[in-house]
């Protein structure tokens, strides 16, 4: 591939800048017609996460809210969301009830969860 006719836009919301300015590595990036969404924390707006796990996962969604609404997008146009956790077993009531407070078609959350994950 041609890098030179490749074009593509970053996302940065304000939330985000100061670990862009620091990494390069923006919150989303649009290359075509597809928004790729990076890697996102829960952390609140100063930066700092609390020990609480509902509020991280709360703020991780809202975080991402933030990038999509950058982007001009929201969680309608979300159609794939892959989510790493430790401790999944512990979290996933909680997990579930915050994901259907931002996802409009959750029906498909019920499938997450299987026998024997950690």
């Amino acid at each position: 591939m041609n890098s030179g006719t490749f074009r593509h836009d970053v996302f940065v919301p304000s939330v985000w800048r100061g670990f862009y300015e620091e990494t390069h590595v923006p919150a989303a990036i649009l290359a075509g017609d597809i928004l790729c969404v990076t890697g996102h924390t829960g952390e609140d707006r100063d930066g700092a996460f609390s020990t609480d796990v509902e509020t991280q996962i709360r703020g991780t969604f809202r975080n991402i809210a933030f990038t999509l609404a950058e982007a001009g997008a929201d969680w309608s146009n979300v159609v794939q969301l892959t989510s790493y956790h430790i401790g999944l077993q512990r979290q996933i009531p909680v997990m579930m009830a915050v994901a259907r407070e931002f996802l409009h078609d959750s029906a498909g959350l019920d499938g997450i969860r299987r026998d024997g994950t950690l």
